[in-house]
């Protein structure tokens, strides 16, 4: 949620913090608690990537996904992210070297959307 939110692609925050992978019990930081939880290590294999909040936001997204008017503002906003001239290339690489790693539903999403169209034209 926090990944889709830092994109703009939700307005909803996470009521609480999560770190994933570690396995300690919460810790309490003056009313805020911070929640440890164990993750795959196919999930860490984005960790500090360009498109690591890319691949976070859309598992939190999938199920938006399957309405067509969010699936398209969401595309909207990957796309205007993906050609964004001081970031895009490297998150297009990123997500393009790395979609063996993220599950199928996810492969053919980021498939469309790295494909060349509107805000991507000759940017392979």
């Amino acid at each position: 949620m926090t990944a889709a939110n830092d994109l703009g692609l939700t307005t909803a925050v996470p009521a609480r913090i999560e770190v994933v992978d570690a396995r300690l019990k919460p810790i309490k930081l003056g009313s805020q608690e911070i929640h440890f939880k164990y993750a795959a290590p196919s999930r860490l294999y984005w960790a500090d990537r360009p498109g690591m909040r890319v691949v976070q936001a859309l598992y939190w997204m999938q199920d938006m996904l399957t309405q067509d008017s969010e699936r398209k503002r969401i595309e909207a906003a990957l796309r205007r992210l993906l050609s964004d001239p001081k970031h895009g290339e490297a998150i297009r690489e990123d997500l393009r070297a790395g979609l063996s790693a993220v599950p199928i539903w996810m492969q053919e999403f980021l498939r469309q959307l790295l494909s060349p169209g509107p805000g991507l034209e000759g940017k392979p």
